[in-house]
Parts: C-alpha cells; sequence; structure tokens
C-alpha cells in the first residue's frame, strides 16, 4: 500500500509526505493550477476538475 506521496511541480518537489495529508483539494489545485475536488474512499482517492474549466 502507498504511504507517502511526493508531488512534483517544474521539476522540484511542492509537497512530500504521509498521503492523507499530502492528496487533498487544496494541495491537488496548487499543483495543476486549478479547481480539483478529492474524494477518499476506503483509501481509494478519486479527483475530478470542473471541465469549464479546461
Amino acid at each position: 500500500m502507498i504511504s507517502r506521496v511526493i508531488l512534483l511541480k517544474a521539476g522540484n518537489i511542492l509537497l512530500d509526505g504521509r498521503k492523507g495529508d499530502i492528496l487533498t483539494a487544496k494541495n491537488l489545485s496548487a499543483l495543476f493550477d486549478m479547481d480539483v475536488e478529492v474524494v477518499c474512499e476506503k483509501e481509494y482517492y478519486r479527483t475530478w476538475i470542473d471541465p469549464l474549466f479546461l
């Protein structure tokens, strides 16, 4: 099971830490420069964006 996540942006480490702390809407929105929604159910993460932002 994955317990640690590292987010990279432009070749640099944006965030590094426990999966539950890093895979949040706020952090992924900062990574992709758009609003990202995140849902975690039973250790599985799902993400989506509003297609109007594309």
